[in-house]
Order: C-alpha cells, then sequence, then structure tokens
C-alpha cells in the first residue's frame, strides 16, 4: 500500500482509493466486458455495516460528494467533503471499498441501471461516434468500450464481481491519496487509522500490448436527431510518446486550445467554416489517440478538413515562433495553477504520479519551461502522421 498526502488551501479535502484494476484487467480473469465498470457501481451498495442507503445519507450527512472513475488502467474511489468531517468519510471510503457485500438483489438492480448508462452514451454525439472511431482504429482493448454492452452486462454474475474484487481489491495493493489542509502528521496518522500502515510498494497488473492502428482511412457514419455534420480527424499516439506530455500540451496551446489557437483562427475567425474546434488526447499504456473535433453544415466539411490539414502540415514544416510558445505556456500554467485550487485535482494527481510516472506540478512546469520551436515540430512530425490519419464523419441520418 502507497499513501500519498499533498496540501491545499481549500477548506475541502479529497480522499481517494485508487487500484491498478481497470477494464484491462478484465481479460487475465476472462470475465465479461465491463465487470470493471459494474463492481465500481456495486461498491456503493452496502457493507456489513451499512446499507446502500446508509452509504448515501451519511455521506451527505457530512457534506461529502462521493463518486467513482473506471478507465481502462485505473479504479479509483473517492469523497470530497469539509476537512473537518474528512475523517468520518475516511472511514465510510474504506468500508465500501474493502468490506463490500454486493447483495443479491441490489446487484440485479445495478445491472439494469448499468444498461441504462450504457444506452445513454449513443444519445451524446461524441460517445457515438467515439465507439465507432474505436472499433475501427485500435487493435486491443482500447477498442473496447469501458461499460461493456448490452450483452455482456446482462451475462454479468454477483460470483464474478466478487472474484474481480478480490483478485484485484487486495489492501496491500491500494494507492490512497489525501488532499487536505491538515497537518501532515494528523493526515498520517488519520490513513494509517483506517488503511493500515504503507509498505510503499504495490502489485501492478499490466497489460501493455502496443496497440496497431489502421492505415489513412475514412469512416462515414449516420445518426438520427442532428443537425450539423460532425467529423474528427485522429492520429494514434505510441506509447513512447506519452513521456512527452508537457511538449504535447504546449503543441495543444498553440494548435487547438483557446480563441488564440491556430485551428479556431484559421478555421473559425478567417473562414467562419465552424462555430468551434478543438483538439484532445486519450492516453493509455498500450498508446492513445489525437484528435480534433468539429462540427458545422454539411457544405462546409470538405473546405474545414482542408484547412485543419493544411495547419496541421505547416506546424510540422516550420518552427512556431517565440511569442506563440509564450502564449501557450502561460495558458497551461494558468490551468495548472486553478487546478491546485481545489483539492480534487491534487488527489487525484497523486495517483497518476505513482501508476504512470508523472512528474510533481513542480517538475511539470519546470519540463514546459525547457520546450522550445524545435521540440514542437518534432512532437508534431511524431503525432501528425498523415499516412494513419483517420477522419471521421457523422451525418444526419
Amino acid at each position: 500500500m502507497i499513501h500519498k498526502i499533498s496540501k491545499t488551501h481549500s477548506k475541502l479535502s479529497t480522499i481517494v482509493v485508487a487500484f491498478d484494476a481497470g477494464y484491462r484487467s478484465e481479460k487475465t480473469l476472462g470475465c465479461n466486458k465491463g465487470v470493471s465498470h459494474m463492481l465500481e457501481h456495486c461498491i456503493f451498495k452496502g457493507t456489513a455495516n451499512r446499507t446502500a442507503e446508509q452509504i448515501n445519507r451519511e455521506i451527505a450527512h457530512l457534506g461529502g460528494h462521493s463518486n467513482a472513475l473506471t478507465s481502462f488502467d485505473i479504479v479509483q474511489y473517492y469523497i470530497t467533503a469539509p476537512t473537518e468531517n474528512i475523517e468520518k468519510c475516511t472511514e465510510i471510503l474504506s468500508d465500501m471499498v474493502f468490506n463490500p457485500l454486493i447483495p443479491e438483489d441490489e446487484f440485479i438492480k445495478e445491472k439494469e441501471v448499468v444498461k441504462e448508462e450504457e444506452l445513454s452514451t449513443n444519445d451524446s454525439i461524441y460517445s457515438y461516434m467515439f465507439k465507432s472511431l474505436a472499433k475501427e482504429f485500435f487493435s486491443n482493448y482500447l477498442a473496447e468500450d469501458i461499460i461493456g454492452n448490452q450483452e455482456s452486462i446482462s451475462k454479468f454474475t454477483r460470483e464474478e464481481l466478487i472474484k474481480f474484487h478480490s483478485t484485484y481489491y487486495n489492501k496491500d495493493w491500494a494507492i490512497v491519496s489525501l488532499c487536505s489542509n491538515m497537518n501532515k502528521r494528523d493526515a498520517k496518522c488519520m490513513l494509517e487509522k483506517y488503511f493500515g500502515k504503507p509498505s510503499g510498494r504495490i502489485r501492478r497488473f499490466t497489460d501493455y500490448s502496443e496497440s496497431e492502428h489502421r492505415s489513412a482511412n475514412r469512416l462515414e457514419i449516420t445518426k438520427s436527431g442532428i443537425e450539423h455534420t460532425y467529423v474528427s480527424i485522429s492520429f494514434p499516439i505510441s506509447s513512447s510518446l506519452m513521456i512527452k506530455k508537457a511538449e504535447k500540451t504546449v503543441l495543444d496551446g498553440i494548435l487547438s486550445m483557446g480563441m488564440d489557437s491556430r485551428l479556431f483562427s484559421e478555421v473559425r475567425e478567417k473562414r467562419g467554416l465552424v462555430y468551434g474546434v478543438s483538439g484532445y488526447s486519450m492516453l493509455s499504456k498500450g498508446g492513445g489517440i489525437y484528435s480534433i473535433d468539429f462540427s458545422t453544415r454539411d457544405k462546409n466539411v470538405e473546405e474545414a478538413i482542408s484547412v485543419i490539414k493544411d495547419e496541421l502540415l505547416k506546424i510540422k514544416s516550420d518552427l512556431v515562433s517565440d511569442e506563440e510558445l509564450v502564449r501557450s505556456k502561460n495558458k497551461i500554467k494558468t490551468s495548472l495553477y486553478a487546478s491546485n485550487e481545489n483539492s480534487q485535482s491534487p488527489a487525484f494527481y497523486e495517483i497518476q504520479k505513482v501508476l504512470n510516472g508523472s512528474p510533481s506540478i513542480e517538475e511539470y512546469i519546470q519540463n514546459i519551461d525547457k520546450i522550445n520551436s524545435a521540440d514542437i515540430k518534432n512532437i508534431a512530425e511524431n503525432i501528425f502522421n498523415m499516412d494513419k490519419m483517420f477522419v471521421l464523419v457523422c451525418r444526419k441520418e
């Protein structure tokens, strides 16, 4: 077990318990797809000490907000509450995560809830598009939906959830992160009281198989109930590029972050082709994806794609200006400083430091400051391989 304690000036505290046990861990046990996410739901359904209703009411009584997150790599449970109530919330979270009962009646009901959640993702245009993109774009577990599908959810059994929990949710393998304004001695005593003494080690359950990607391709799909045509232009990111997160973030700032970015300026401001255009990345141990999204009237689609492609070729071939570098770095610093004004972001960031080797915020800012124009050109050349460009177009049905 690893304990991480960070400081905030906020009067809110956040306690997180995380495991290296996301979606990709399911394959090892031969589980139905989506079991890791289903267990996330069921952790809130009662312990030997509390019913599901008691868990919800106790946390609410303390002014707490609780939730959980399941990704391909990690599962995390957390409660944010006023610092004066965080010790009781810490006891509740420990009880939930390590002593779940998963009553049969609650399990059956929650399967139906997860089915509703899976169906609702199709109502979101971007979730609907990403499902189609992932199936065509990735070759490994990244092609799958973390929630599962209607068929796999129907096959879930209480026994496989219990098996998944007993295999991966060992207290010795937990990462516990607390961000609060408590003094460090009190924080350390509290974590040891409810989780035990840390060993400084965890067990990793990893599948680092690199995802393969198709060569340049274009996929056309349709969806009812939309007026715009939605477009996603995507490129694969290899796991080797994940260590260049600072370079990629500065690239984002120049290319697609804010109204001063190149894509916003060229596609919207100069040509009026879109209302908005943005870039984002999805990163995992087996690689990831860099996507640029926009929506517009159908008659503007091809011109907008052409303009974006030209901008990508330009940032690959020409050095960005010093002024652009400074602007991007300052935008990133604003975002980083703002994230440290609450207790949640630092608590979650400590988990990333353990599982993904992320630098501290201070080290990350130092890395940002060191980046030069040649670094941006180099990472742009690595990401924007036109032989791997995948264009997904979603039109009105």
